[in-house]
């Protein structure tokens, strides 16, 4: 009788053995899983995503004053992001200036003197010149030069 005891607590050992060992695997999948995807180093960014810094020539107009003639002088710099980003904004340049020119033309001496409302313009410049571009986008406006008068 008492080895038919041990017999029956041996066969109930057995699946709970089994169970432990089938969760032990699971977790240690899992866990070797996130362990490897944590490892691998983030895609690259697809080639036609190509960024260029392209440099414009300096821009002089006549502020919006009308009481006394104001006049800025900027020289900006466009980060334009895409496959051929370099070759159409040099092909589309004449568009790209002007587009600049007319918004800064409209805006007002005293507004420039705030910083917030330059880095709005650096904001109304992107906007107006990828009205312009087709395939790229202008990612950032810098101003490399800027003064009024």
């Amino acid at each position: 009788m008492l080895n038919s005891g041990a017999a029956n607590r041996g066969k109930m050992l057995i699946p709970l053995l089994l169970g432990v060992v089938v969760i032990a695997a699971v977790v240690g999948v899992l866990v070797f899983g996130k362990l490897s995807s944590a490892r691998k180093p983030p895609n690259p960014a697809p080639e036609s995503a190509t960024e260029a810094l392209i440099s414009m020539e300096e821009i002089v107009v006549n502020l919006a004053d009308s009481k006394q003639p104001h006049y800025l002088k900027a020289t900006i710099v466009l980060e334009v992001r895409g496959a051929q980003a370099q070759a159409e904004t040099e092909k589309l340049m004449p568009k790209i200036r002007d587009a600049a020119i007319c918004v800064l033309s409209t805006q007002f001496y005293h507004d420039l003197l705030v910083p917030k409302h330059r880095d709005r313009l650096k904001e109304l410049i992107k906007k107006r010149v990828n009205t312009v571009l087709s395939k790229s986008k202008v990612v950032s406006v810098y101003f490399t030069d800027f003064a009024m008068q």
